[in-house]
């Protein structure tokens, strides 16, 4: 006898990926009042950035559209800054690609990456997944060893559809930048959850803006040049670079960059600053980032010890300590502001050398000054000035008549060009042989007055040091150029 079996075998056809519910990603400094914000950024200031402030998230908002507000509050010896990023993926794959940067970015900041101490925990209720951390990490964690490193603090990752929300809340000692621990880091994660919400529910209205929202203006653009001589105070530089002397430093000219830099230096103490500025804020953040990395590694002249992330400086900061080889320790501090990267390096050469934490009081300082100098341009901007071509024949700058009644028998001269080392532009020369003694003319045309004023200090000290003249007195010279030193 046969039987028989009857089967059914029931077929799920999966659907099409899900629609994307986002089209339009809202203002991010718009989105969130002040009275949220003031729960535990009293008096809070924003800034709207083109890009995030740090390399964790600058991966997962490829190919999507974003939007990114900074808030910053200071008082009690604290600073206190969040960062929020909006970003909308799409339009097609828009959940997909939303899922993936949601996973991309949840392994990143939960890295447990040497240096760096993680809490992690999933987060229900809030969009379709969401999971907050708290990050603290050490003067050992370095851009390299550990990119979460950036986000010290508070931070909560949410997926919603084909959105995402990224939120950092950092709490860091005003003198020194170093973070410090909540006192209440639940409450903290519970109070970025509802920022959250709200921006969640601003992506079904992007166009609205809260007129209760906290004050914010635009990421900074600095187009007038600058004169870095000038960027950091002279309190500051009495305070934490007695004694030091300020000598403009000529830069070489490179194509999309406006660079300055200007040295203070003492017996013990080299203070190095170089303002870059770009076209745009992506340019200088890319550099900005690029150096972090960069330099956290280190070389065969140059160890590193440790380096802190500063996200209250500036749109972002990094300072790196480092022992450079024969040349000395201390720290160099890298800052993002808008189309600006600054780099500021403070080296010891002496036998004492400050604590970590006096090294970070005086870069912090000068840096602060810098950026204040960089939102004032009549402070800081070069000085306006005649602009000179290069002469054609240096021997024809001066008069017969002058040198028939100073020189008498110099003749026409003998002119010569000397050829520039790297970088700098070529010097202009006419050398005359009068009945008595000899006359000599140098001159040398630069880009720019900074340039030149480079040139000019440059020129000075090697007069002061030289290997066969003794220098009898020197005497400046009034109503000559800008600027007129003799020496005897």
């Amino acid at each position: 006898m046969a039987a028989v079996i009857a089967a059914v075998v029931s077929v799920l056809v999966p659907s099409s990926s899900p629609k994307p519910a986002y089209t339009n990603v809202p203002f991010a400094c718009g989105v969130v009042s002040q009275a949220t914000l003031a729960r535990y950024l009293p008096n809070p200031t924003g800034i709207a950035q083109l890009l995030p402030t740090n390399g964790t998230y600058q991966a997962v908002i490829a190919g999507s559209e974003s939007t990114t507000c900074k808030w910053s509050s200071v008082g009690g010896g604290e600073d206190r800054t969040l960062v929020a990023t909006a970003v909308i993926y799409g339009p097609s794959s828009g959940v997909t690609a939303a899922q993936q940067a949601y996973h991309a970015a949840v392994a990143s900041m939960g890295c447990r990456c040497r240096g760096v101490s993680v809490t992690a925990r999933p987060v229900t209720g809030l969009g379709d997944q969401a999971e907050e951390f708290f990050v603290t990490p050490s003067v050992d964690a370095t851009a390299v060893t550990a990119p979460n490193a950036s986000s010290p603090g508070a931070n909560l990752i949410v997926r919603s559809s084909n959105a995402g929300i990224y939120l950092e809340y950092a709490i860091t000692a005003t003198a020194t930048g170093a973070a410090l621990p909540p006192s209440r880091p639940a409450a903290q994660l519970t109070w970025l959850a509802s920022v959250a919400r709200d921006i969640l529910a601003a992506f079904a209205r992007p166009d609205a803006v809260s007129s209760a929202m906290a004050p914010f203006s635009n990421e900074p653009q600095y187009t007038a040049s600058r004169d870095p001589c000038l960027l950091i105070t002279a309190a500051t530089l009495a305070k934490y670079a007695p004694g030091a002397s300020v000598s403009p430093v000529p830069s070489a000219p490179s194509p999309g960059i406006q660079q300055r830099t200007c040295s203070w230096d003492s017996n013990e103490l080299l203070v190095l600053l170089t303002l870059d500025s770009y076209p745009n804020s992506p340019d200088a953040n890319q550099i900005f980032m690029s150096k972090a990395e960069a330099f956290s590694g280190g070389h065969s002249l140059v160890t590193v010890t440790g380096s802190v992330w500063m996200p209250d400086l500036g749109e972002g900061g990094l300072a790196i300590f480092q022992t450079q080889l024969g040349t000395g320790r201390g720290v160099e501090l890298f800052v993002w502001s808008g189309n600006a990267e600054i780099d500021l390096w403070l080296n010891y050469a002496g036998p004492a050398v400050p604590g970590r934490a006096e090294l970070l009081m005086a870069s912090r300082a000068m840096a602060r000054d810098v950026l204040a100098a960089l939102a004032q341009p009549a402070a800081s901007s070069q000085p306006n000035g005649p602009l000179y071509a290069s002469p054609s024949d240096a021997c024809a700058l001066i008069k017969a008549s002058t040198l028939v009644t100073y020189a008498p028998g110099a003749g026409s001269g003998s002119s010569w060009v000397q050829s520039p080392a790297v970088g700098e532009p070529p010097s202009y020369n006419c050398d005359w042989v009068p009945n008595a003694g000899s006359v000599s003319l140098s001159v040398t045309t630069y880009a720019d007055i900074d340039s030149a004023q480079g040139g000019y200090e440059t020129d000075l000290g090697a007069e002061n040091q030289p290997p066969y003249i003794r220098v009898l007195g020197t005497q400046q010279v009034k109503g000559l150029g800008e600027q007129a030193t003799a020496f005897f």
